[in-house]
């Protein structure tokens, strides 16, 4: 064992005696110089916010605006903004603008013009995430929009032009709330408006023509809670208490699957009442109302009336008013009338009508 460890040292120095070392040449640097400038690791702000504010720096307004869009983009707000006599709030006039109000008010003032306006004919316009309030024109109005016009979680209230929002043809208004405008919201043809409610407006809740209207709720409105022309379809939509009638279309419209509660208040509306010809009433509740379904036409041709349900129409004190008025002329499915029969459905007919 100790002749072992004697002999280690002189083996190990004979071995590193044979190797040739080059640590100095291994052990070279590179050049120190960078190549280039170092690249910035930080976004810059318009990376980080890849839009334009509303201000009047970045969109100055004019004689009759007070922020004017010139140029496409995406644009928003970083404050409340409130209106100033004869003018609009924003102008819009160029095509691809998207506005986002970011939770915002844009608020009117005596003697102002619209909360925003589009003022050409444009396309391409989308109007977003805030409130439109106390103008004395449209809280928002978009009829020169002729294609693609969408206002998107939009709060109007106490505008005073036609409309708190108003939208022209093959527009999208959707999660929008309009309270105590003259009309709350109206479009044009080939519209959409879904998920949206109108409440307490001194017209209409809703107007449309040779639109959609679905899973809307419109309540306590002036006049007709959903106000629908030539060619529209109503669906699954809440009518309450509006003052005249919930639902009122004209001729070539679908009514379907909506619950109309408690209108008519005046004595001479309806649940659902279609003045026209050509209309396919559906699968409606009708409950409350001074009159539940009522057809009054006086021109040729009628329409189909399927399926349908309405109870204690009318309300107490409207003589002469029934669960359902048909004009002559009509086509619809037997109406069984259930009040007092135990709620036993005797009639098999699947197209019936039913009172109960």
């Amino acid at each position: 064992m100790k002749a072992t460890l004697f002999k280690f040292p002189i083996a190990a120095a004979l071995l590193l005696s044979t190797l040739d070392f080059q640590f100095p040449s291994a052990l070279a640097q590179g050049s120190l110089t960078p190549p280039a400038a170092p690249a910035p690791t930080m976004k810059t702000l318009d990376q980080v916010e890849p839009r334009t504010p509303i201000s009047t720096n970045t969109t100055p307004g004019d004689l009759d605006s007070l922020f004017k869009i010139t140029q496409p983009g995406s644009y928003y707000f970083t404050t409340n903004l409130v209106g100033v006599i004869n003018k609009h709030g924003i102008e819009i006039a160029a095509s691809g603008v998207t506005v986002d109000l970011m939770g915002f008010e844009l608020v009117g003032a005596a003697g102002a013009l619209d909360g925003i306006n589009a003022s050409t004919p444009l396309i391409n316009v989308t109007i977003r995430n805030g409130t439109v309030r106390n103008w004395p024109g449209y809280g928002v109005v978009l009829t020169l929009v002729d294609n693609n016009g969408s206002l998107e979680r939009l709060r109007a209230s106490g505008n005073q032009g036609l409309a708190g929002l108003r939208v022209g043809r093959d527009s999208i208004v959707t999660h929008c709330m309009a309270t105590a405008n003259q009309t709350g919201i109206w479009a044009d043809t080939g519209s959409v408006i879904s998920e949206c409610a109108a409440r307490q407006n001194n017209a209409d809740g809703i107007r449309v023509q040779g639109s959609v209207v679905t899973h809307c709720a419109v309540a306590h409105n002036s006049d007709n809670g959903i106000f629908a022309q030539q060619g529209s379809t109503v669906s699954e939509c809440t009518a309450d208490s509006n003052i005249g009638d919930g639902i009122e279309v004209d001729s070539g419209c679908i009514v379907i699957g909506n619950n109309c509660y408690a209108n008519g208040s005046l004595g001479n509306g309806a649940g659902i009442h279609a003045t026209e010809v050509r209309n396919r009433i559906e699968g409606n509740n009708v409950v409350n109302n001074t009159r539940g379904i009522y057809v009054n036409n006086t021109f040729a041709g009628g329409s189909l009336l399927i399926r349908n349900s309405a109870s204690n129409n009318p309300q107490t004190g409207s003589p002469g008013a029934s669960n359902y008025v048909f004009a002559a002329g009509q086509t619809f499915g037997p109406t069984n009338n259930l009040v007092g029969a135990g709620g036993v459905i005797t009639n098999q007919n699947p197209w019936a009508n039913f009172s109960f």
